[in-house]
C-alpha cells in the first residue's frame, strides 16, 4: 500500500469517507501508520487503518474507521462526484469541509466591510481624478493639481488592499473549502458606498484620512474578535500536521496553534492596522483617548453596518 500511495505523491486523490463524503485534495504526504496528507497547508490528514493491498477498477482500496477508498482523479473531476443514483444526471458538487454557520457569519461580516470600503475608495479615487477646482491663479491649480496626483496615489494603494482582502476571503471558498453566504445588503453597500466616497471627497485630506482610518480600524477590531471567538469556541479548528518538531513521524496529527480561519483574518487585521499606523499611529495610542470625531464616527458607523450585513 505504501509503494502505491508513493506513485500516488503530488497527484489529485480522491478520499471517500464511510459516511459518503468525496474529498479531494493533492497527496503531499504519508507515514507507516498511513495518516494522509492533503495540500501544503496541513490542513486536511486522514488516517488510514488496516490497509488492504488491493487494485480494483483503478482504485486503491483501503478499509478502516475513516476512510473507505483512495483513487487518483483529474483535476477536472475536482470537487465533484458521481450521482449513482440517477441515470445519466451528471456529476454532482461535493463540498470537503463541513459547512459550519458561525464562520459563515464571519467571513459574511468580513466580505461585507471590505466591499464597503473597497467601493468608498473607488469613489474617491473617482472624484480625484477628475481633477481640482478652476482657481483664479494658476499657481494656485498647480499646487492643487500636485496635491491631487499625491492623494491619487494613496487612494490607489488603498484601493489595491481592500482588492487583495476581498480576493482573500474568496480563495478561501475556492480553496480551503470554506463556505459562507454573501450578505443581502451588498448591492444597498455598493450604492450607499459609493455615495459616502463621493461625498468625502468635497472635503479636505485630513477629514477623508481619519475617516478611512476609522474605518480600518473598525474592521481590525472585527477581525480581533473574531479570532478570540475562534480560539475561545472551535479549538478544533487547527491545522493538523504530519511530522512534529523533532521530525519524529507521528501516528497522530496534532493540532498546531493557529487555524487556517485565523490566518485568514490575522492578515487581514496586519494589513488594516499597517496603514492606520503608518498615517495615524495616534489613533492606535492606547495611553490616549481618541478625541477625533470624524473617525470615531466612522468607527461607529462602521460596526452599525457590520452587524446589520451579518444578520442579512
Amino acid at each position: 500500500m505504501a509503494s502505491n500511495l508513493k506513485e500516488l505523491m503530488n497527484q489529485n486523490i480522491s478520499i471517500i469517507t464511510n459516511d459518503g463524503r468525496n474529498i479531494i485534495g493533492v497527496l503531499k504526504g504519508y507515514d507507516q501508520c498511513i495518516n494522509v496528507v492533503l495540500d501544503n497547508s496541513f490542513e486536511r490528514v486522514y488516517s488510514l487503518k488496516e490497509p488492504v493491498e488491493a487494485v480494483e477498477l483503478g482504485l486503491y482500496i483501503v478499509r478502516g474507521d475513516n476512510i473507505a477508498v483512495i483513487g487518483e482523479v483529474s483535476e477536472d473531476s475536482a470537487f465533484v462526484r458521481r450521482n449513482w443514483l440517477e441515470e445519466n444526471c451528471g456529476d454532482v458538487p461535493t463540498t470537503p469541509r463541513v459547512y459550519d454557520d458561525d464562520v459563515s457569519e464571519m467571513l459574511r461580516g468580513g466580505h461585507a466591510l471590505q466591499i464597503a470600503n473597497a467601493k468608498m475608495l473607488e469613489a474617491k479615487l473617482a472624484s480625484a481624478a477628475r481633477g481640482a477646482a478652476t482657481s483664479f491663479s494658476e499657481t494656485q491649480t498647480a499646487a492643487l493639481q500636485a496635491n491631487l496626483s499625491s492623494f491619487s496615489l494613496r487612494l490607489q494603494a488603498l484601493k489595491e488592499l481592500e482588492d487583495r482582502a476581498i480576493e482573500r476571503l474568496v480563495g478561501a471558498v475556492e480553496q480551503q473549502d470554506y463556505r459562507f453566504r454573501p450578505s443581502a445588503l451588498i448591492p444597498v453597500i455598493h450604492c450607499s458606498s459609493t455615495a459616502l466616497g463621493t461625498f468625502l471627497s468635497l472635503f479636505g485630506d485630513d477629514v477623508s484620512s481619519s475617516y478611512t482610518s476609522g474605518v480600518k480600524i473598525a474592521i481590525a477590531d472585527y477581525y480581533n474578535d473574531q479570532i478570540r471567538e475562534i480560539y475561545a469556541d472551535k479549538p478544533d479548528e487547527t491545522r493538523l500536521k504530519e511530522v512534529s518538531a523533532s521530525g519524529e513521524k507521528r501516528c497522530r496529527p496534532e493540532p498546531e496553534e493557529t487555524d487556517s480561519a485565523i490566518q485568514l483574518f490575522k492578515a487581514a487585521r496586519d494589513e488594516e492596522l499597517e496603514y492606520v499606523d503608518q498615517h495615524t499611529p495616534e489613533a492606535l495610542d492606547p495611553t490616549k483617548e481618541d478625541t477625533n470625531t470624524v473617525r470615531s464616527f466612522a468607527k461607529n458607523a462602521t460596526k452599525v453596518l457590520l452587524q446589520a450585513s451579518r444578520v442579512v
